[in-house]
């Protein structure tokens, strides 16, 4: 419950977050989606999708596209 008072969120939604956040990063530095996907955990790539797009409110594949462009400009 003091977790849950203190971040506003359930331990497990917590680690969920920090794992998610952790792919977004190393995306522009992953060959794929899948690639950053499975270095962090996740192994059922449409749960992780769609958990990726109500975080971050884009698919995980435009966010690596996005990050290509930039470092190739």
């Amino acid at each position: 419950y003091a977790f849950q008072d203190a971040l506003g969120m359930n331990p497990a939604s917590y680690l969920r977050t920090a794992r998610l956040n952790r792919v977004r990063d190393a995306l522009p530095h992953a060959t794929s989606v899948t690639e950053a996907a499975t270095r962090f955990g996740f192994w059922h790539f449409g749960h992780f999708a769609t958990e990726y797009r109500a975080l971050f409110h884009e698919r995980p594949s435009d966010t690596l596209r996005r990050c290509r462009a930039a470092l190739a400009a």
